[in-house]
């Protein structure tokens, strides 16, 4: 199987230095994926912020003064426990 790889590799390694396999590489990613990269990115780009605005909020709410006191009460007690002999 390692050889197998290695030819795989090899042939791989021959088709990318080509220039012409370069170029038409070049040519599908600027007329074929970048136009529907943007579009979905358009159509998508409110979901993303929406459900970002959520997250948000969720670390928000999460992030309250009880919840930092307990926080800062557990961490006293775990202090007290290592500081005893």
């Amino acid at each position: 199987m390692p050889r197998l790889g290695r030819l795989l590799a090899a042939a791989v390694r021959r088709i990318a230095a080509d220039p012409r396999v370069r170029a038409k590489v070049s040519e599908v990613v600027e007329n074929d994926i970048k136009p529907k990269a943007k579009e979905a990115w358009k159509k998508n780009k409110p979901k993303v912020e929406a459900k970002a605005a959520e997250w948000n909020e969720k670390v928000r709410q999460k992030a309250t003064r009880e919840n930092f006191e307990k926080l800062a009460a557990n961490v006293r007690e775990r202090f007290k426990e290592r500081s005893k002999p």
